[in-house]
């Protein structure tokens, strides 16, 4: 079956220069109804899926690719020069473009062909 990963990203938090802490506001994401309507959608479909959810560490999609991901939903936040996944502690992490690329190749699998980013 085709294995579809979605990864949610909220940071709660952000590191200066300096160590510092701050929070990040709330954007009203609704990971619950999104995740949600996916299941739901894919129940219709009837189609032999294995769908994994979780949080969007750097670690967690290096994985999941390296398991011969087909296809990836990101949930969250990004910038024109990078996206914002979570440092697996609640605190963000920024994942530009060529990391990007380099995790989304990660164990040299070439399976993953499809990529939404919401």
């Amino acid at each position: 079956g085709v294995m579809f990963s979605v990864l949610f990203s909220e940071p709660l938090a952000w590191r200066d220069m300096n160590g510092g802490l701050h929070p990040v506001e709330t954007t009203g994401l609704d990971f619950d109804y999104e995740r949600d309507m996916l299941r739901r959608t894919f129940l219709e479909a009837r189609q032999p899926i294995q769908l994994h959810f979780n949080y969007a560490t750097t670690e967690r999609l290096r994985s999941m690719v390296t398991l011969g991901c087909h296809a990836l939903h990101f949930s969250g936040h990004g910038h024109p020069k990078c996206l914002t996944f979570e440092d697996g502690a609640g605190g963000l992490q920024v994942v530009p473009p060529q990391l990007l690329r380099d995790l989304c190749a990660a164990g040299n699998r070439q399976r993953l062909q499809f990529v939404f980013v919401s």
